[in-house]
């Protein structure tokens, strides 16, 4: 810093005087150096761009619009923050945090909906007949090793429901099957090893 080098640099001009007084017999102010000071490593802006999701022309619409509407419904909540707030006493004033809440949730949504539609791709319609499996299908697996058939609906993330088989096109299984064909074999990565399975059939 500042105060490092105006030291450094008095101690340098009398280690010089020293030499011309013949205190010394060298020169040791040329041993003095400032310590170098690394500079931090800039962070880059760089993001990871998200991983494509893989939706139907419909499928795209419907999320579409789905969008619209939360968008609608934050706008009227906007109005009655606003009217809310117009009450002085904000002690108690539960419509007021009622209608932030609210907000807050369909804000989060909405944040979810558009990362979703920035990273969907649409699905080739005409690629369903070779029956490929793409988002919005219904599939069914025959596991290879226990000979089990599990029936899966392949969503978007936020779509995704275990207890009715909706599974994310994203999760490991959605990854291994999409753009498959029916009667492929696929591997998947799991904590016990990879699993094989078979796509038996493919519903669009």
């Amino acid at each position: 810093d500042a105060d490092y080098v105006s030291k450094l640099e008095k101690v340098r001009s009398f280690l010089v005087y020293a030499k011309k007084q013949g205190w010394s017999k060298g020169s040791l102010a040329s041993h003095l150096k400032a310590k170098k000071v690394k500079t931090p490593p800039r962070l880059s802006a760089h993001r990871d761009s998200p991983e494509a999701i893989l939706l139907t022309q419909q499928r795209y619409a419907e999320l579409e619009a789905e969008l619209a509407s939360l968008r609608e419904k934050s706008a009227r909540f906007i109005d009655e923050i606003r009217r809310a707030a117009a009450d002085k006493d904000f002690r108690e004033n539960a419509p007021l945090a009622a209608a932030r809440e609210q907000r807050g949730h369909i804000e989060g949504q909405i944040r979810e909906l558009e990362e979703t539609l920035k990273a969907a791709r649409i699905a080739d319609q005409g690629k369903k007949t070779a029956l490929k499996v793409s988002a919005g299908d219904s599939i069914v697996l025959l596991d290879l090793a226990s000979d089990e058939e599990l029936r899966y609906v392949l969503v978007s993330p936020r779509e995704v429901d275990p207890v009715r088989g909706k599974i994310s096109v994203v999760s490991p299984i959605g990854k291994a099957v999409i753009g498959q064909r029916q009667g492929d074999i696929v591997e998947v990565a799991a904590p016990v090893g990879k699993l094989r399975y078979q796509i038996k059939q493919v519903e669009h």
